[in-house]
């Protein structure tokens, strides 16, 4: 499928897509300045307005190790694109992931013993309770 008709009829959607292109280049011809290793671990988001490569980086000790080696490869950085006169590095905060809901696995004898546990629980009625509802959940 191609897209170019429909570029051709929203130029708003054309210009996305061609500075999309460019922070993509961008990105790898940084790359190519900087050592393999680091390559997954940062990515180039934005020249700021004050004219700021700024990197964002997975984890702290990429963090570290561009901090040390930017500042050698900075003229190169500058070069490719007149706008850069200094590089940042930022930590990339981790994305919030839901955390798995928890399931409850528990034999047919284990869900035995909770509710055997439970009933001769009757002075602890809120322990006979949690049992209970364990017993229930497990069920399922």
């Amino acid at each position: 499928m191609s897209l170019t008709p429909l570029l051709e009829r929203n130029p708003v959607l054309k210009d996305l897509m061609r500075q999309a292109a460019y922070w993509r280049t961008l990105d790898a011809r940084v790359k190519t300045l900087l050592p393999a290793n680091l390559h997954a671990h940062f990515q180039v988001a934005c020249i700021d307005e004050d004219g700021t490569l700024v990197l964002w980086v997975g984890h702290n000790m990429a963090a570290s190790r561009l901090r040390m080696i930017v500042p050698v490869q900075l003229a190169q950085m500058q070069q490719l694109d007149e706008r850069i006169r200094n590089v940042r590095i930022k930590i990339q905060p981790p994305q919030n992931r839901p955390a798995p809901a928890k399931q409850a696995k528990l034999s047919d004898t284990a869900r035995n013993s909770c509710r055997e546990t439970a009933a001769q629980l009757a002075h602890h009625p809120k322990l006979a309770a949690a049992l209970e509802k364990l017993a229930k959940v497990a069920d399922r």
